[in-house]
C-alpha cells in the first residue's frame, strides 16, 4: 500500500495553487478559509457518493505521476487551506 504525506505537502498544494490562487484572492471576508475547507469537504463527501464509498482522490507525485487517495480528513484540508494562505498571504 503507499504511504502519502498530508495534503499540505509542496505536491499536493503545487498542483492546486495555480486554480485556487486568483479565487482566493478575490474573497476578503474573515472567515473564508472555513468556508474554503468547507466547500473542499463537501465535494469530497460527494465525490464519495459517486466513486462507490472511496473518495479516490488524485493526488500529483510528480510530472506524469499521480496516486490515488481515499483517506483524507478535514483537519487535513483546514492545514491544506492554512498554509495556502500563509504562503500567499492571503
Amino acid at each position: 500500500m503507499h504511504q502519502r504525506g498530508c495534503p499540505c505537502s509542496t505536491n499536493f498544494l503545487s498542483s492546486f495553487l495555480p486554480f485556487l490562487t486568483p479565487a482566493l484572492a478575490q474573497l476578503s471576508r474573515p472567515d473564508e478559509q472555513a468556508e474554503m475547507v468547507a466547500m473542499l469537504w463537501r465535494g469530497l463527501e460527494d465525490a464519495v457518493e459517486h466513486r462507490h464509498g472511496k473518495q479516490r482522490l488524485p493526488l500529483i507525485a510528480g510530472i506524469g505521476q499521480s496516486v490515488c487517495v481515499s483517506d483524507i480528513t478535514k483537519e487535513e484540508l483546514e492545514e491544506a487551506v492554512a498554509e495556502l494562505y500563509d504562503v500567499h498571504g492571503l
